[in-house]
């Protein structure tokens, strides 16, 4: 089953290559939690491929995405015999909505200029695109 989330991008995506020479790219997203719990969760995203690669080149810090994919959360025990989770995101589609606020701190107003229109997709149909067999899955 997919998750669609839809976020602002923490920081620049991290391209880097598998060993079979696909593009990866890996980056974190924050999502808005509505209601009386009010406040942000972080989300794990990787991208594999053209898409990954279509994403390095055109997403940054702050851009309005959305992503849609399978979710995993991983849990894990630290040394101090405290419980970590992790979701983890493996995205098939990520499509630019929105480009970074201009209010932002830090926020880079030559980068935010260049800011493509909000109709602006870096994701082939949802069909095209196959996940390497080699990405992560849960159990």
């Amino acid at each position: 089953m997919d998750t669609l989330l839809i976020g602002r991008v923490t920081k620049d995506p991290e391209l880097s290559w598998s060993p079979g020479g696909a593009a990866v790219v890996n980056m974190v997203i924050a999502v808005d939690r509505p209601g009386e719990d009010a406040g942000v969760d972080l989300f794990s995203v990787v991208v594999f491929g053209k898409v990954a690669e279509a994403v390095a080149e055109s997403m940054i810090k702050g851009y309005l995405v959305s992503v849609e994919g399978p979710l995993h959360v991983w849990v894990r025990d630290t040394e101090d015999c405290e419980r970590r989770c992790q979701a983890v995101v493996n995205a098939r589609a990520v499509a630019l909505l929105e480009g970074p606020r201009n209010d932002s701190p830090g926020g880079d107003p030559v980068r935010a200029r260049a800011t493509p229109s909000p109709s602006y997709s870096v994701v082939p149909p949802r069909s095209s695109i196959a996940v390497p067999p080699w990405s992560v899955h849960q159990n």
